[in-house]
């Protein structure tokens, strides 16, 4: 889904916001390869998950698959896949394709603020998976 110009839609609130973001897309192989380093940002309303790049950068991370507007009830869970310092998050979500096909998708982000950004995704009711934790055993409101 591209992205207008403007950050976010007239009326939502901006809740998280991170300049320098890194991350890549898990579609496939050849998408793992390309990882944006310290150029998304990531911004996170009170009814969607925005990850896109500067003006310039735009049509590359478009062809990258790192430019979203994801609504925060598409999203199945954010799961942090590291404790450390090189730690990052994995989001799956369901992306709509116009039609009544779903198709799951999910994006690695590495986030200077993680915890951060967990908590405010977390406090907006979206699944999110610490790292250590099994699945079903995480304390999180359920959808």
């Amino acid at each position: 889904m591209a992205i207008m110009h403007q950050m976010s839609e007239p009326g939502e609130t901006i809740l998280y916001q991170e300049w320098y973001g890194s991350g890549h897309s898990l579609r496939s192989f050849w998408f793992r390869l390309a990882h944006a380093n310290n150029c998304l940002r990531l911004i996170v309303t009170d009814s969607a998950f925005y990850v896109f790049s500067w003006r310039i950068l735009r049509p590359l991370l478009r062809v990258l698959d790192l430019e979203h507007r994801i609504p925060l009830a598409r999203i199945r869970e954010v799961r942090e896949t590291w404790g450390g310092i090189f730690g990052g998050l994995i989001v799956t979500y369901d992306e709509d394709n116009g039609d009544d096909f779903q198709t799951r998708r999910r994006l690695y982000l590495h986030s200077w603020a993680r915890h951060r950004l967990m908590n405010v995704l977390q406090q907006q009711k979206v699944l999110v998976i610490p790292y250590g934790s099994m699945r079903g055993q995480e304390n999180n409101p359920a959808k």
